[in-house]
């Protein structure tokens, strides 16, 4: 049922879950299984009645996709090649204002950094981030079967307004194209209302909505 997080309980240092609802949700019986975890996330694609407030919503998460049409190459976005550096890590925090890992105040050992490091630091050993000239802005872009999917993005904050986030999105859609990619793929947190904006503005259409909570274990020692 809850299925062990080695890589995140590694980092965090404790326990870590995660939990896919497909059957009906039955709170006691989660309790009974989850006493062995620290923290487990729990995925649904609908809302769950919750009873115990160790279980919170913490997630909206909206997933978007739009096809790849006419793109055009911009030269004020390219590969990062380097390592990392401290306006890089930065922005990396920057993408994640939103996060689940940066709002459920329970987490109060750092593992919004802790994580959003790793993020970048993969990204950059995978050749995945993309950047604009000065580092205004970045964007890690994977690459898939006929879809490459937008990780994080951000633009730093004496840049915004700028048009920097549009201008990474459609450089996005243009390497994706280059690599006869048919289809962009993003997901974001519903209250970041920015950021859907952005995408809306693009063309991006919403093809899936799940709720994530996280359950807090009161009682692990």
């Amino acid at each position: 049922m809850i299925k062990s997080l080695p890589f995140d309980s590694e980092l965090f240092g404790y326990p870590v879950g995660k939990w896919d609802i497909n059957q009906k949700w039955d709170e006691s019986e989660f309790l009974k299984n989850s006493t062995r975890f620290q923290l487990i996330y729990i995925f649904s694609k609908g809302k769950l009645q919750i009873q115990d407030s160790s279980i919170q919503l913490v997630d909206t998460k909206i997933t978007l996709q739009k096809e790849v049409g006419v793109t055009s190459n911009s030269d004020e976005v390219s590969q990062f090649p380097k390592k990392l550096n401290p306006k890089l890590e930065t922005l990396a925090y920057e993408s994640g204002i939103y996060s689940r890992f940066q709002t459920d105040t329970r987490l109060n050992s750092g593992e919004f950094k802790k994580l959003y490091k790793v993020w970048i630091s993969e990204a950059i050993n995978n050749q995945e981030v993309y950047i604009t000239p000065n580092l205004e802005g970045m964007i890690t872009l994977s690459f898939g079967n006929n879809e490459a999917t937008i990780g994080l993005l951000a633009v730093a904050k004496e840049h915004k307004g700028m048009g920097w986030g549009r201008k990474l999105v459609e450089a996005a859609a243009y390497f994706a194209k280059e690599k006869g990619i048919g289809y962009l793929k993003v997901s974001t947190q519903e209250i970041n209302f920015p950021a859907m904006r952005l995408y809306s503005s693009v063309g991006f259409k919403e093809i899936e909505k799940s709720f994530v909570y996280h359950y807090w274990n009161p009682n692990f020692s």
